[in-house]
């Protein structure tokens, strides 16, 4: 019996925080709501159950996740029900209830699987039984899907709570994970994103991460194939090289370093040093066409300002496309220690680096112009975000990530959502392309 048959059909909405990761879990819990009955309602105000998906991995993620919390107890009608899952609950534990009364339901990471089970608890509904294989709902639009094929980390870096929040490295079954790459292909996704919390520790038996990726290249035929998340100590460039060039994946790495001074390095615990890292990049930058995107981090414990002249040699010798950065957190729990770095200094070389990838950025992006390109489109561009009035849509080419780097602006034609285009690059600016649709290929 469904949440429909006693009472109507009961609706849902979901407030996603925090990474694509948790955006996975999210999607099989709304699924299994939609198996047991329930409808995703168009807004919060509508929705007799509102679940509010957290992140915790370092402070201000936390104080995101409270104050969207708030904002949604303060907007509760009577009768509508409040959750909240993921990584906040599983930090925080049972420090939460005393604090958030108007919280109805608190699930830790684990919790997504019960979620169908416990909203039907809270409105007096039959239990539901279990969803099929696969029950998904993407909040992507339907030509993206991320693809997780494995949970957690074992890497204990001393400044990462991920392993207490979401335990040791599981990896998902290869027969699995390639099902579920077939349904999405089925389904209409033209991108798959790979995910996990470290994506290049995936093994099975003697099989590796190339290994599976070759069978989802198999069973998705056409799709775009995207890797994020893969920790430099369990990379082996030159197999990553023969995917690239082989075509089974796109020409788009990301490779979180954090830092690039050895006792910097040493202090975070990340199980490889200077030598490690010039030795994968050099290898990797042979590659024609490689866009690299890399995390790095300011004001670690102990970093000197020798050091962070050792992290902006790196950067500008490399020459990533795209760099993420951010300040260190201190995070109750974890084990990262030294000289405490003031906060003022760390968010001066944050500014730094920023400033630095500005420049490499748009360098690397101007390259591109008069170039033809395929660009998968994501959406139809409304009047009033156009940044020029010739833009139809905005799309992506194979060097930008869905809401990480960048977009494409297209003019020309009126493309569909999902439609793969050619395009030629009409001009660069720091994080976007300008172009002109030449030929559809939809």
């Amino acid at each position: 019996m469904s949440a429909a048959d006693l009472h109507g059909p009961r609706t849902y909405r979901f407030v996603h925080l925090g990474c694509p990761k948790n955006l996975v879990d999210a999607e099989k819990a709304a699924g299994g709501l939609d198996a047991a009955g329930w409808r995703e309602a168009a807004g919060g105000e509508e929705a007799d159950l509102v679940v509010v998906t957290t992140c915790a991995f370092i402070e201000p993620a936390v104080e995101e996740s409270v104050d969207e919390i708030l904002r949604a107890a303060a907007d509760k009608r009577p009768g509508q029900k409040l959750a909240v899952v993921g990584c906040l609950v599983s930090r925080e534990g049972e420090r939460l209830g005393p604090l958030l009364p108007e919280i109805d339901l608190f699930l830790d990471v684990a919790g997504f699987e019960r979620l169908a089970e416990e909203a039907a608890a809270l409105f007096g509904l039959v239990p539901p039984t279990p969803p099929p294989a696969g029950a998904r709902r993407l909040f992507t639009p339907p030509h993206i899907a991320y693809l997780k094929i494995a949970e957690g980390c074992s890497n204990r870096c001393s400044y990462c709570l991920i392993p207490s929040i979401r335990g040791d490295l599981v990896c998902r079954p290869r027969r699995e994970i390639v099902d579920e790459a077939a349904r999405l292909a089925s389904a209409g996704a033209r991108e798959i994103v790979v995910i996990a919390q470290d994506t290049s520790a995936w093994r099975e038996g003697t099989r590796g991460l190339a290994d599976l990726l070759e069978e989802i290249a198999a069973a998705a035929p056409g799709a775009w194939l995207r890797l994020m998340y893969l920790h430099p100590a369990h990379l082996d460039a030159a197999e990553f090289a023969r995917l690239v060039e082989g075509g089974v994946i796109l020409p788009y790495l990301d490779i979180p370093v954090q830092h690039a001074a050895d006792r910097v390095l040493r202090g975070m615990r990340r199980g490889y040093g200077r030598i490690e890292l010039d030795r994968i990049f050099g290898r990797l930058r042979e590659i024609d066409g490689l866009v690299l995107r890399t995390t790095v981090m300011t004001g670690f414990p102990g970093e000197t300002a020798g050091d962070f002249r050792d992290l902006l040699d790196f950067l500008e010798r490399i020459l990533f496309d795209h760099v993420g950065v951010f300040v260190y957190s201190p995070e109750e729990g974890t084990t990262a220690s030294g000289r405490k770095v003031s906060r003022r200094v760390a968010l001066s070389r944050r500014d730094a680096v920023v400033e630095l990838q500005m420049e490499i950025s748009h360098e690397r992006l101007a390259r591109l112009e008069g170039r033809r390109l395929r660009v998968l489109v994501d959406e139809a561009c409304r009047p009033e975000e156009r940044p020029e009035s010739s833009v139809t849509a905005i799309g992506r080419y194979a060097g930008q990530a869905y809401e990480i780097d960048g977009v494409t602006w297209l003019s020309g034609t009126l493309p569909a959502p999902g439609a793969v285009v050619e395009a030629r690059v009409e001009r660069a600016e720091a994080y976007d392309l300008f172009a002109r649709i030449v030929r559809d290929f939809r």
